[in-house]
């Protein structure tokens, strides 16, 4: 078990990004990032969400992503990227039973994004998030920063009428374990998530949803 090739794209920017594949049927185990926020695997159901950290925070050796691949290539889509490009290597061979806890599936989600540009304090707005319908339940959130040393806070209210208050930092921990787990909230089509930037930045809410 482990990783058999892999795939190499560099200067990407943001957008569309086709990944071939060499060899295959085989299976994506997981992807490597550098300089960039975070990269959705894109299929005509969902898309699925794989984070890899605020700007200046450690990465895990490789994001785990489990996901079977029939063909010659992957439609993927670049979400965010630090400065003016990045590189993604895609790994792909037999996953390991640590690496099969991560299927494509569990990344399903929908991103959205706040810029705020204060000289000084903090500053406010909000982010709309529209899911495939309503109904479904949220899994987890990822909040990913585009500065060092802050942080920003979220707030969304449920369905259930409660407020869940969450805060980012920028020196967390990349990858899976940026996500944080919901309790299966149940979701609304469309949700406004409150965002108060601590920074001038941008700030990214990942919200996956089953």
């Amino acid at each position: 078990m482990g990783v058999e090739f892999g795939v190499i794209q560099n200067n990407l920017t943001v957008g569309a990004n086709l990944v071939p594949i060499p060899q295959f049927p085989t299976k994506l185990i997981g992807i490597q990032s550098a300089a960039i926020y975070a990269v959705a695997i894109t299929t005509p159901a969902k898309q699925y969400i794989i984070p890899f950290g605020s700007l200046g925070s450690p990465v895990q050796k490789y994001v785990p992503c489990v996901l079977e691949v029939m063909g010659n290539q992957l439609n993927t889509y670049v979400l965010a990227v630090q400065g003016s490009s990045g590189s993604l290597i895609w790994l792909f061979g037999t996953p390991t039973p640590s690496d099969s806890r991560f299927p494509a599936t569990i990344y399903a989600g929908v991103i959205g994004s706040l810029t705020t540009n204060q000289t000084s304090g903090t500053a406010s707005g909000t982010i709309t998030l529209t899911f495939p319908s309503g109904n479904l339940k949220a899994t987890g959130i990822a909040i990913l920063l585009t500065a060092t040393g802050t942080q920003a806070q979220i707030s969304f209210t449920t369905s259930a009428g409660t407020t869940l208050t969450l805060a980012g930092f920028s020196s967390e921990m990349g990858g899976t374990d940026l996500i944080v787990p919901l309790s299966n909230i149940i979701l609304a089509q469309t949700i406004t998530v409150n965002v108060t930037n601590f920074s001038a930045m941008t700030t990214f809410v990942i919200i996956y949803y089953a």
